[in-house]
This record gives C-alpha cells, structure tokens and sequence, in this order.
C-alpha cells in the first residue's frame, strides 16, 4: 500500500508531528509506503518565530515546489493521499481539486477551524466546504470540527490529537521543586502567546499571594508581564516533554473566538500526560478533554482561573490526584497507543473505497 503525505508544515510544525508523522512508524508496521511532501519548510517557521515575518518569497517557492511535485508525480499511483487542511492555501477550491482529479482517495485532516479565515472573503468562503465534499474521508480533531465537516461529508472521523506516552512520561513528586516558587507553565509559539497575555492579571494577583514563576515555552523574544517573574524557555522537540514536567501547573487560556473552538487542545494534553494538572479555557475541545475537578480545571473568567491556581498552589495532594487521573484520561483517550491503529483503519478504509 502507498500513501502520500501533503502535509502544511515540515517537521517543526507542531501540527504536522502530531497529526501526521508520529503515525508514519505505525503505518509502516501495517505494510505501507509513505511519501511525504511538505508545504511550508522548516526555516519559514522558524523566521515566523523569530521576528514574526512571513516570508512572501518563501511562500512563493514553497508552492512552486509543490505544485511541480503535483504536476510530475503520478497521483493515481497511491492508494490513499493524506493532505492537511489543504493543498494551497488562499488558493480557490476549483485549482486543487483539478490537481487532485487523477485521485479519487483523499483523505483531509482538520485540528483547526481553517474555513474560519477564509468566511469574509467570497472566492474563498467556500472553499473548505468543497474540499470536504469531494474528499473520500475527512479526520478532524473535535466534535465542533465534526459538526461542521458532517454538513459536507458523509465520511467524518473524529480522531483528536495524540502524544507517544513513550516521549512524555509523568512526573512523581508533586512538591514545587523550584526554590523560587510554584512553577505555573504554558507551552506555544510566538503565534499563539497573545492568549497567554491574557491571564496577565491572573498572574499578577497570584504572585501577591505566593511565590509564583511563569515559565513559558515558546514565546517570542522579549515576552514578559510586568509585576510576574516570567521565565521564557526556547522550545526544542528534544526536551519540550522534560520542560513540561518541571511545571506544577499547566494553563491553556484562548479567546471566545470562532477560530479558537477548532483548537485540539494540544497543550492540555501535554501536561495530562506528562502528570501535571491542567486548567484550560472552557471552550471547543478542551470541554470534551478535561473532566471538571476530575483529570483537571477549565475556566471562563479570570475569577475562575485564579480560584482554581489558588486551589492548586495550597494543596500539593490536589495536584497529585488531578495530575495522575490527567495521566490516566491520556492514556485511555488521547495517546498515540490508544489512537494508532484507528488512524490506520481510516487510511485503509479510504483506499478500498
């Protein structure tokens, strides 16, 4: 069997590791052959997160790779073709689906509202709707993307992002470990730590009553929140699992937006398993990941939040028993180990038809 992976990003994308290459070992085992393709390199994320530019040029090379890739390879070849999102992005419906014609077996996959980007603008906004719909299958990450995808396909997978418990290991103590105080912890991208500063004055009205340490993983260069002690952190593939453990408390903010309800929950997924109580937005996945007061705490106000982190900061056994039934919940639900074969299945399907 032969797939072909047309993934957005390279292997820095977090969503291109999370929802599409950790499962290329599991795929192998059952007999396929993986040809990946991806849009957007490595070094175009990575001057997005330095300076925040976007890099017309780079954008410009990327799609003519691809679709000099498209034009050359032989499409009808593969049994199945995962594309992330979509093959273009900004790019009408009617190009991709004519590049894609010699196919009849793709297979989209969705962690983020992508057709929200696209509802003010009219050759756009029904893009998303006509990509599902020739689709074979569509993957999606939660049940407000579900929804939505159902309306266009009668083939809709919910499969939410995953982490290998092989990678992310719990902690065991639950004492803070940091002599500087409670280790309160986030994990992002330059991109996303808008929603970070949005519990600034959580923040600042918990460290008046405790010995408080942000500590951020990922943030852009310069990140702080005045009256806090803010501890930034480059993020690595390599020990972003060993960074999360250090963290006593993990938080998830987003905005009431129509774009954050696709969001997978990612990070609240990280700190369950790696142990470490999360408290999360109450909006899109993360209602469906967190079990209120059971494997974590979700909030709506800023009241809620700092409850919650109070609660946390003066009960080292709350910690405890949330951080291990979190751990409990990723094993069961959100692991690549539970989520694996699943995935495979799909694929397969899609290739028989």
């Amino acid at each position: 069997m032969r797939a072909l992976f047309l993934t957005k990003y390279g292997a820095q994308g977090a969503s291109t590791r999370y929802r599409a290459l950790q499962y290329l070992p599991s795929l192998a085992a059952r007999g396929w052959n993986v040809e990946w393709q991806p849009l957007l390199p490595d070094r175009y994320l990575q001057r997005l997160y330095l300076d925040g530019r976007r890099s017309f040029l780079e954008v410009c090379r990327a799609y003519g790779k691809r679709l000099a890739y498209l034009c050359k390879g032989d499409l009808g070849s593969f049994d199945a073709i995962y594309v992330q999102y979509e093959v273009f992005p900004y790019i009408p419906a009617w190009l991709e689906s004519a590049l894609l014609a010699p196919a009849g077996n793709v297979v989209l996959d969705y962690d983020d509202a992508a057709f929200v980007p696209y509802d003010g603008r009219p050759f756009l906004r029904g893009k998303i709707p006509s990509l599902m719909r020739r689709a074979r299958t569509v993957i999606v990450g939660n049940d407000y993307l579900s929804q939505y995808a159902s309306r266009y396909s009668e083939h809709v997978s919910v499969i939410p992002t995953v982490v290998d418990l092989d990678r992310y290991s719990p902690r065991q103590n639950y004492e803070c470990r940091d002599e500087r105080g409670l280790v309160i912890g986030w994990v992002g991208t330059p991109v996303t730590a808008r929603y970070l500063s949005t519990l600034a004055g959580v923040f600042r009205q918990a460290a008046r009553d405790h010995a408080v340490v942000v500590r951020c993983v990922g943030t852009p260069a310069g990140f702080s929140i005045p009256g806090v002690l803010v501890e930034t952190v480059p993020w690595s593939e390599a020990t972003e699992s060993e960074i999360v453990r250090t963290f006593d408390i993990g938080v998830m903010p987003l905005a009431a937006e129509p774009f954050a309800e696709g969001k997978c929950g990612l990070k609240l997924i990280q700190y369950m398993a790696c142990g470490v109580p999360a408290v999360g937005a109450r909006l899109g996945a993360n209602t469906e990941i967190i079990r209120q007061g059971v494997d974590g705490f979700l909030a709506s106000r800023d009241e809620e939040y700092l409850g919650v982190i109070e609660r946390l900061a003066g009960e080292p056994a709350l910690r405890a028993r949330i951080g291990r039934a979190g751990r409990r919940r990723v094993e069961e639900r959100y692991s690549l180990q539970a989520r694996a074969q699943e995935f495979c299945s799909v694929l397969e399907r899609a290739a028989n038809g």
